[in-house]
């Protein structure tokens, strides 16, 4: 399973970690057209409820 070590293991606080280690490992600029997307559509939605 995705997120697991070799061993079996799964610790709950190892997840985080994992999950931090992989946003790291990921391309800083596909980061930053994440949170673009993200921030757009957040704006948008806050301009609809207005």
């Amino acid at each position: 399973m995705v997120g697991e070590s070799p061993g079996g293991e799964h610790a709950v606080g190892g997840t985080v970690v994992e999950y931090l280690e992989f946003i790291t490992t990921l391309n800083p600029v596909v980061i930053a057209i994440l949170a673009i997307v993200l921030a757009c559509g957040a704006y948008d939605y806050w301009v609809q409820t207005k």
